[in-house]
């Protein structure tokens, strides 16, 4: 990810990076970090159901929140 955003930033390219598979709460903060701007997790969301959506959504969150690009 990183070295697609600086590939991007010395070409004077603006594009949003998405990282799609392997997103959880353990990496979504280097990942916003490192210049991704969306991130997709399946998965990490999904596997204990229903019932753990939202606390599973938070916690990816709260990983990127103060995290400088």
């Amino acid at each position: 990810v990183a070295a697609v955003r600086r590939m991007a930033r010395d070409r004077g390219l603006s594009l949003r990076i998405e990282v799609d598979g392997g997103v959880g709460p353990a990496n979504a903060g280097a990942l916003y970090a490192a210049g991704a701007d969306t991130l997709v997790a399946g998965s990490a969301v999904l596997k204990d159901g229903p019932a753990h959506y939202r606390a599973r959504m938070e916690a990816i969150r709260a990983a990127a929140v103060n995290v400088t690009p």
